[in-house]
């Protein structure tokens, strides 16, 4: 899930209403984030976050048809020689990454649950 750096930085797009979709593993561990930030729609106003649980390996921030951000986390676990976790941001602008990185978007999308039916399941089991 997103740190809160991230966060914020989404909350000033919703802000300017710019919608938000976001694919991410809504579990035990992610849901109390997921849970704030689907209640920011109520203090927004309107469905700026719109969260679907998916269990993917892509980190990606996909901004219109303009630009891709991957990201990767390297940590001291996996890699010995590092003292803390370290975070690595890549740029893309080629069109055709960026329409392929949509496409997978969309299908994981259109397959994927939707964040509040997943919380709800969740809460169910944990009770």
């Amino acid at each position: 899930m997103l740190h809160d750096r991230e966060l914020a930085i989404l909350e000033i797009l919703a802000k300017k209403k710019v919608a938000v979709k976001i694919l991410t593993r809504v579990d035990m561990i992610s849901q109390e984030k997921v849970s704030q930030l689907l209640e920011k729609n109520t203090y927004l106003g309107w469905d700026a976050f719109q969260i679907k649980h998916c269990e993917h390996p892509l980190r990606a921030f996909l901004i219109d048809d303009r630009q891709a951000i991957l990201k990767e986390t390297l940590s001291p676990q996996q890699h010995k020689e590092l003292p803390q976790i370290v975070y690595l941001y890549y740029t893309l602008e080629d069109h055709e990454w960026i329409s392929w990185l949509q496409k997978v978007f969309w299908q994981l999308w259109n397959q994927s649950v939707d964040a509040e039916s997943r919380l709800k399941a969740l809460k169910e089991i944990h009770h």
